[in-house]
């Protein structure tokens, strides 16, 4: 966007825009606002952009680039704290009061404390006993509290002034806070007075798809070498993908099929069962998807017409003089540029008459699109459209303005979306490893780990003393990611870092004795060290650290662990090595050792990582002997909606139990029910017995929890959930492990 001239009314508060040109150019008559410019840049990189800003616009040694300030206000908590103690109320009182009013409703304005004084008893009675300090309230609401810096928001001012050199003390008032220069006005309010507001937003998303690609083009310079060979050589980059490699089928094929895990704007589940629905081939399907993909949007039904159009199973309607606008969008108005080529295209609007047209039903400012559609029907008779045709297309305008959306917003959001399909399907690898390294959700881990199978070649391997980092270490060679050592109960940053130490001191761990031994003598070291300092030593490596290490699988390697049970003997290695009573048997009883399952569960509560093999378990039942002509299922296949009242049995650990008597509210019969809530690795689900079936298994069931189990049934759909659950019955076969 250029601007060519800004006239200032300061009186009024109010900004003449004479010339605002965006691409080709138009101009705005009268009142308009200058834009806030909204980038959002790689979270680790934020602040060298605020840098870069700084160094740009006060490069002479002046002042014209400053950080917004932003202001705290008084809510309804501290309005009571505050007011209570100037009046004399006890101190634990007014903490009473505040900690009745939910979080959520902190924000309350006076009127509605009064309602919810009327329903709670407490408040009430409070308001009653001190009517001063309710009356002293009222005054003090909302109003300002305390200054702060705004997170991201950015001032630039002019470095002239009718011919002057200035700077931003010339504009408005500035305070110096936390060693920067601050606006006294709110961003709002530096927007009135005519000043331009930057935003330096950061993305989280970005910065994994920036670390994907340093993973990329360190680690595969061979293949990067021949992507890049069209395009004169070079590393890869966001650019590159998005300009040149646009048509990846796999890219899209794997959005398509709902492999959406970590891609940005598109892993919720709404926008990966709309992306399964529109298969997309395209970049502009991404670019709707994001724009459709609105509550206003989905309640008017335009992404339910744009997957029928999408799919061929309708053909899209073209109105008069429309098709250039909505070509790419099957004839829906979804984006806000389209409002303004129509008005353009038919109704023969001039560039800025199109845009203010568009901001007023963006707005949803009826009064003010009604008035332009004299015009509209006026220049769309001009253009030879037909009045029955001009009619509907304006009232398609004027109903499309509740979910309009931005193309640049959509277009950007679209391509940085595309990027991180491409990367996770041309270099799945590196996009998992960095994925996970940068969440801090155990679920989103969990999910990527489940699709990372499901994709690709890649493999989560256990955490391993001689490969394993403080985050996920990664072997691009066997495509293999190590759970981290730091995401093991108890092993701190501190002990990560002394392991490190000393494998890059001494090589690779040959054994459990080894590593012993060699721990040992380092950590004695690290104690004499703190000693002679003054300081207090604590053992970062003690025996439970060691312990739930060898539980992870840490060792498993370097000790040639066959299969999992074998790991008591590294267990069993470390109490003769630390001089202990020998292995407790109540952590370890003698009918659980031998079971293979024993030691994943072990090491899924220690490390998080860990997967069942919740088939072979059921394979060796005595409870499959008595179901051979019901199907297995894994938890994963119930849930497919295809598979509403199968029977089926399966194999889960069970983690929650709940036994619930009533009567039916329509019935009036009494019931009893008992509910399980089952998990396989990383699926749950619920399971219910009611009546009869559950009297008779209860004795079985009621103290199952965190015991496996082998159970039969059928797969209902629950209209509640919105999901298919589990049910019993007088033939379920239950057998608990």
């Amino acid at each position: 966007m250029k601007v060519k001239s800004v006239k200032i009314n300061t009186a009024k508060s109010k900004k003449k825009v004479a010339d605002i040109f965006v691409d080709e150019g138009f101009l705005l008559e009268g009142e308009a606002a200058l834009p806030d410019i909204d980038s959002d840049y790689q979270s680790d990189r934020r602040q060298e952009v605020k840098d870069y800003l700084k160094s740009k616009y006060d490069a002479d040694g002046t002042h014209n680039c400053f950080a917004a300030g932003t202001f705290t206000t008084l809510k309804i908590k501290a309005v009571i704290k505050d007011v209570g103690r100037i009046n004399g109320v006890p101190s634990s009182l007014t903490n009473y009061m505040t900690a009745t009013i939910p979080d959520k409703e902190a924000g309350m304005s006076f009127t509605e404390f009064f309602r919810t004084c009327l329903k709670n008893k407490k408040l009430k009675k409070f308001a009653q006993d001190y009517p001063r300090v309710i009356e002293d309230m009222r005054t003090l609401m909302f109003q300002p509290k305390a200054t702060s810096v705004h997170a991201s928001a950015y001032i630039i001012t002019p470095k002239f002034k009718n011919g002057k050199r200035v700077e931003c003390f010339d504009y408005l008032p500035i305070r110096m806070m936390d060693g920067q220069l601050v606006s006294e006005y709110d961003g709002y309010s530096v927007e009135e007075v005519g000043l331009l507001k930057l935003d330096v937003l950061s993305t989280k998303e970005l910065m994994k798809l920036g670390g994907a690609l340093r993973e990329i083009n360190e680690n595969f310079p061979e293949r990067v070498a021949e992507i890049m060979k069209p395009f004169g050589g070079g590393k890869l980059t966001m650019e590159v993908i998005h300009t040149h490699l646009l048509d990846d089928k796999r890219a899209y094929d794997l959005l398509g099929e709902g492999h959406t895990q970590n891609v940005f704007q598109f892993s919720s589940s709404g926008m990966t069962k709309l992306l399964k629905e529109i298969q997309p081939d395209n970049i502009n399907d991404l670019i709707a998807a994001n724009a459709l993909y609105r509550p206003a949007a989905m309640t008017a039904g335009a992404h339910e017409d744009y997957v029928i159009f999408k799919r061929g199973e309708a053909e899209p309607i073209y109105d008069w003089g429309t098709y250039d606008a909505l070509k790419n969008t099957y004839g829906l108005i979804v984006l806000q540029e389209q409002v303004m080529n129509i008005a353009k295209d038919v109704g023969g609007f001039k560039p800025a008459e199109a845009a203010a047209l568009m901001k007023v039903v963006s707005k949803k400012k009826m009064d003010k699109v009604k008035a332009m559609k004299k015009l509209f029907m006026s220049g769309a008779g001009k253009k030879g459209c037909p009045s029955k045709d001009a009619e509907s297309i304006w009232n398609k305008i004027e109903a499309s303005g509740s979910y309009l959306f931005n193309l640049s917003h959509a277009a950007a959001y679209g391509l940085a979306a595309y990027d991180g399909a491409w990367i996770k399907a041309n270099f799945p690898t590196a996009f998992y490893t960095i994925g996970m390294q940068e969440s801090d959700d155990d679920d989103d881990i969990k999910n990527l780990m489940g699709e990372m199978v499901e994709t690709s070649n890649c493999r989560i391997m256990p955490p391993d003393v001689n490969e394993s980092e403080t985050k996920f270490a990664v072997n691009y060679k066997t495509d293999e990611i190590f759970w981290s050592i730091s995401r093991i109960k108890f092993v701190g940053a501190k002990a990560v870092q002394t392991i490190i130490d000393d494998r890059n001191e001494f090589g690779s761990f040959k054994s459990f004795d080894d590593f012993f031994i060699r721990i040992q003598a380092r950590t004695m070291a690290m104690k004499e060290k703190v000693k002679s300092e003054g300081g207090r030593f604590t053992n970062p490596i003690n025996i439970r650290v060691m312990k739930n290490m060898v539980l992870a699988g840490c060792f498993d390697k370097c000790n040639e662990v066959q299969t999992t049970p074998e790991r008591y003997f590294v267990v069993e290695r470390l109490f003769e090595l630390s001089g202990g009573a020998g292995i407790p048997e109540k952590e370890f009883p003698v009918d659980g050792v031998g079971l293979p399952h024993f030691w994943v569960r072990k090491q899924i509560e220690v490390s998080g990582f860990g997967a069942i093999d919740y088939r072979r378990i059921y394979n060796g039942s005595e409870a499959k002997k008595e179901v051979k002509k019901i199907s297995y299922l894994s938890l994963k296949e119930a849930l497919d909606q295809d598979n509403e009242s199968r029977r089926f049995v399966t194999c889960a650990t069970v983690i929650e139990v709940t036994e619930m008597a009533g009567k039916g509210k329509q019935s009036g019969k009494e019931y009893i029910c008992g509910k399980l809530m089952l998990q396989q690795n990383n699926e749950v689900m619920e399971y219910s017995l009611w009546n009869d079936a559950w009297s008779n298994n209860r004795p079985k069931l009621i103290h199952s929890k965190d015991k496996i189990v082998v159970i039969s049934g059928v797969i209902k759909y629950n209209d509640y959930s919105k999901c298919n659950v589990l049910s019993g019955g007088s033939k379920t076969v239950i057998e608990v492990i």
